[in-house]
């Protein structure tokens, strides 16, 4: 019926889903990231701290990775500081 709306459809990928594992680590962490990989990802954080433009391209590259649980706290930051 058109006024009936799906709230799960509205939600952002990741964002508090329920039936996920507390305390595991993602499917992907820092350990298994080869140092290329991990230098890439620490150079797109230090453009994103100098140009927050960059923060989106930061974002795209750590879930195409399936990382971003591992970096979420510290890609948070990188807007906190701002304030």
């Amino acid at each position: 019926e058109i006024g009936e709306i799906d709230e799960e459809e509205f939600q952002m990928p990741g964002a508090g889903q329920e039936g996920e594992p507390e305390g595991e680590p993602p499917p992907n962490d820092d350990q298994e990231l080869d140092p290329e990989t991990r230098r890439r990802i620490e150079n797109l954080f230090e453009q994103a701290r100098q140009d927050r433009s960059k923060a989106m391209e930061l974002k795209h590259e750590l879930d195409r990775l399936g990382v971003f649980r591992h970096y979420e706290d510290r890609f948070l930051d990188l807007f906190k500081k701002a304030e």
